[in-house]
């Protein structure tokens, strides 16, 4: 993902220098679309794995020691 990125950002800035590239705009906008839904679905994932466990098993061993 974070390759994908910087491809994406190295093709953009080749072509916005006016090198030859195989490549278009459409390709880089939808790339990065793909590649900002797979941020979102790790974030997500790693809240709900790891950060809300946390707080979830913070908040039973508060409850075991009532």
């Amino acid at each position: 993902m974070l390759m994908g990125c910087v491809v994406n950002y190295l093709v953009y800035s080749w072509m916005q220098q006016g090198q030859e590239c195989p490549s278009h705009m459409q390709n880089i906008v939808w790339s990065s679309l793909m590649y900002l839904s797979y941020f979102v679905l790790f974030v997500q994932f790693f809240f709900e794995a790891y950060v809300g466990n946390a707080k979830s098993s913070v908040a039973r061993g508060s409850k075991k020691s009532e």
